[in-house]
């Protein structure tokens, strides 16, 4: 940048300034309307200030959120615009302070900050009646920043956003104003603890701070972005910043190259390539500042004007004045399902499927889509919809949670509050369509290193997604993401306070849950349309992580479940047991499969141990009798469970890379067992599709095998990840869900 440029960026900030009347010598009082409150900082309990607006009648009332910029605060009185329409138009307003100007680390988009913000609306609903359809919030300059960091973070709140000159990147930011030299520098550097690169903890904190890390959840939400096309050089924000987050909510046919962003923000001037004849030349609350470029995209808009950096209040309160709009799946013909963690079959076989051989980072990703917290859930898919879920740690640090379970081991401290959230993509592009928190709390168990908060996977109907976080509840929502019921089943105290893990299982509606822990155990049926009791069962059980299966044979259902003492078959109507039979190890993860009037059950810890149990005349204790049609003691599953791929069952001794494949008749392994070259520890359970095995270790890698007596090893393929989640295959395409990343896997 030369050395004109930087003076008249200079003196184009000085002359902004002077016109925030926040900021001016002469500044406007607040409507005598408006009220100066405090509310508790659910993050660290201190009381936190806010201008507050309720008008009278019974409502409910459309609820503004307005967000200070960079260096003001809750009494800034540049939003006084935006206060005065709420008052007119008799909508509830909230202006938080979110930890004042940015100059210390609890603000500037900090954890604090944003729980600031939330608590400020979750304040707002308690004083007056909140019409949740109509959530706005608004923003300018560091308040545009904050609108699009909220958008990201928690975009189950609003129902609209408008944010004006944000900042998207805070590194970038950084340099910006470092090479113009002027006052942010040292702020920002304060807000993140040192400059770019001085150290891992700081760059994650300008990560975190920078909305472009978190906008694709966002991507439901209408959201308008502005900037005056002159910002950056007569005002402190380029409109890269401005593009660069339209560019993360566009669909991919919509977005700007970066070449043509650069090209945009040096030179004041919109380029050629760009330039549209047709844009509305009187378009309401711009006056003479009139739009220059503007283009739409799914859910977001962004709009380049003839100004600098500023807001224009017409035409923010415009924007989220409109009907709200209901984010929807994108409308297909209808599609396969993947209704629970084993797929359709219960098996992990898919007749249908079709997924690649090969890919990479580079190579076969349609769409890779960042998801927050941690979990090991499985995705599940109906229609254009994929669910997952997940336990997003937040607040401050707290001392750790007392783990009293004996020969407690290898386990997370609990040192943070959790909000336990399902979330709904879009299959197609990976969007996201919704993300829901069903729970927050304090864990009392934070289960063993390699495991999750979110490990038993949601299943799935045509109505409803069932989301199961075991202790943290059981919850039914509807494909729009609203809360249909939830049930709270009591506390779970795991064996080593090692946590939890099963799924449930789903048919005919009925929704069965299996709790098997160190106090008294019992499975659970319950009715899928409003989540009450139809039947519950007692279990003399220690701790397993097995989930029940649903089965049918000769015209009856019944619920099949594993466990240490007795693997048991329930009648599907009342609970009843009607045949169980002993001989697995402790700690049974791994579920059984049915096929063919015979039941499949692996276990592998303390003694390696596999059943095949036939069902036909199964009644009463069944261990010593010839219903057992064969046994093995040697080379059993543990974590992962088997495959069933026509006549054979594949599998993993214990969890290491050494693939089994035992004929489903005799029990019998003529051929292997195989070591697999390039994989290591292995969490997923291997899925069969088209010829093929495909199987994920811990560190990124899948290898793909051909089905059949010799498996032989076609491809090797690697990710930026970790997974333990299974996979979803359907149609010709392959779904994975690492510790950061929902892959879609389909052939370019």
């Amino acid at each position: 940048m030369n050395t004109l440029l930087i003076q008249t960026l200079r003196l184009g900030l000085i002359c902004f300034l002077l016109q925030l009347p926040g900021l001016a010598l002469a500044q406007e009082s607040f409507p005598e309307e408006i009220q100066k409150i405090h509310y508790e900082a659910s993050i660290d309990k201190t009381q936190q200030p806010a201008l507050f607006y309720k008008p009278e009648g019974n409502g409910p009332f459309p609820l503004l959120v307005i967000l200070h910029s960079w260096s003001g605060n809750w009494l800034q009185t540049s939003n006084i615009p935006l206060m005065k329409h709420a008052i007119e138009k008799k909508w509830i307003m909230v202006h938080p302070d979110f930890r004042g100007a940015n100059r210390n680390p609890k603000a500037g988009g900090s954890k604090y900050a944003v729980q600031d913000v939330i608590d400020s609306v979750k304040y707002a609903k308690t004083q007056a009646p909140v019409d949740s359809s109509k959530v706005y919030l608004v923003g300018v300059s560091g308040g545009g920043h904050m609108a699009l960091q909220m958008a990201g973070l928690a975009p189950d709140l609003w129902s609209r956003v408008s944010a004006w000159v944000p900042i998207s990147d805070m590194t970038r930011w950084y340099h910006e104003t470092k090479k113009a030299g002027i006052k942010y520098t040292k702020e920002i550097v304060a807000c993140c603890g040192g400059i770019p690169g001085a150290s891992e903890a700081v760059d994650r904190e300008y990560r975190y701070r920078s909305p472009l890390t978190h906008l694709k959840a966002a991507k439901g939400i209408p959201i308008d972005i502005q900037a005056g096309i002159t910002d950056g050089h007569t005002g402190s924000v380029p409109i890269r910043h401005t593009l660069l987050a339209f560019n993360e909510l566009a669909e991919d046919k919509d977005r700007l190259s970066l070449k043509l962003i650069e090209e945009f923000t040096e030179i004041p001037k919109v380029p050629i390539s760009l330039l549209k004849p047709d844009l509305p030349s009187d378009d309401y609350g711009y006056g003479k500042k009139k739009p220059l470029f503007r283009r739409e995209s799914g859910n977001v808009r962004v709009t380049i004007f003839d100004g600098g950096h500023e807001i224009l209040h017409a035409a923010a309160l415009e924007w989220l004045s409109r009907s709200s709009k209901e984010s929807k799946p994108k409308k297909s013909s209808p599609k396969s399902t993947w209704t629970q963690w084993r797929g359709p079959q219960g098996s992990g076989f898919s007749p249908t499927a079709n997924p690649p051989v090969t890919w990479s980072e580079n190579k076969n990703i349609r769409w890779k889509t960042p998801i927050p917290g941690r979990g090991h859930s499985s995705p599940v898919i109906w229609d254009n919809l994929l669910f997952i879920t997940t336990a997003v740690p937040h607040g401050p640090q707290l001392p750790p949670v007392p783990v009293t379970a004996p020969g407690a081991h290898d386990n997370v401290d609990v040192t943070q509050r959790h909000q336990f959230r399902v979330l709904a993509l879009n299959r197609d592009t990976g969007d996201s369509v919704w993300n829901k928190q069903v729970h927050e709390t304090l864990p009392h168990e934070g289960g063993h290193y390699t495991g999750s908060l979110a490990s038993g996977s949601p299943v799935v109907d045509k109505d409803r997604v069932y989301a199961f976080f075991g202790s943290h509840g059981l919850y039914a929502l509807n494909h729009k993401g609203d809360l249909v019921w939830k049930r709270n089943l009591g506390k779970q105290h795991s064996k080593h306070a090692h946590g939890e893990g099963s799924s449930p299982a789903l048919k005919d509606g009925l929704i069965v849950v299996n709790w098997d822990h160190e106090g008294q155990s019992f499975v659970e049926a319950m009715h899928s349309h409003n989540g009450k009791t139809k039947w519950k069962k007692p279990r003399d059980e220690p701790t397993s992580w097995s989930s029940p299966i649903i089965i049918e044979y000769q015209g009856k259902k019944q619920v099949v479940v594993n466990g240490t003492n007795k693997v048991r078959g329930y009648d599907f109507d009342n609970g009843d047991v009607l045949w169980s039979c002993g001989g697995l190890s402790a700690n049974v993860v791994a579920t059984p499969i049915f096929n063919k009037g015979v039941i499949y059950s692996g276990s592998s810890y303390n003694i390696r141990a596999f059943l095949a149990i036939k069902l036909d005349g199964a009644k009463g204790d069944i261990t010593t009798s010839p219903n057992v049609l064969w046994r093995r003691s040697q080379r059993t599953p543990y974590v992962p469970s088997p495959l069933l791929y026509g006549d054979a069952l594949y599998f993993m001794r214990h969890y290491q890379a050494v693939l089994c494949r035992v004929n489903t008749d005799t029990g019998l392994e003529p051929t292997g067992p195989f070591r697999l070259r390039g994989v290591r520890n292995i969490y997923a359970s291997p899925v069969g599709a088209s010829g093929r095995i495909y199987i994920t270790d811990t560190e990124g890698k899948t290898i793909v095998l051909t089905a059949g007596p010799s498996p032989q090893t076609l491809a090797l393929n690697h990710l930026d990840d970790s997974f333990s989640a299974s996979a979803a295959i359907i149609d010709n395409e392959m779904f994975l869900r690492g510790l950061r990343f929902v892959y879609c896997i389909a052939e370019e």
